[in-house]
């Protein structure tokens, strides 16, 4: 269960700067880049770290069980454009 929750969080943020990693390098770079080199300057990628926490419930209401841990991740500040589809912006294509 905890690992779906960390695997969900690390595609929302890190789906676009990996979708751009891994989706035809040469072409897809020379794409991207044309399209958004005005915007080039205005994105970073940062690392950083996050905790999560998961409890479990029983039927009560009471935690039967709770797990917390830290995440590594790569965060974008700024304004970050996607021509990947679906991106996180339009999840729907």
């Amino acid at each position: 269960m905890i690992a779906s929750l960390l695997t969900y969080l690390i595609f929302i943020w890190c789906s676009p700067y990996l979708l751009h990693l891994t989706s035809g390098r040469e072409q897809k770079v020379a794409e991207v880049s044309d399209v958004t080199g005005t915007f080039r300057d205005a994105c970073e990628t940062m690392p950083s770290t996050i905790q999560v926490t998961k409890e479990e419930y029983d039927e009560l209401g009471n935690v039967v069980r709770a797990c917390e841990g830290t995440i590594a991740v790569t965060k974008c500040e700024g304004t970050c454009t996607s021509q990947i589809q679906p991106s996180v912006v339009t999840p729907t294509g």
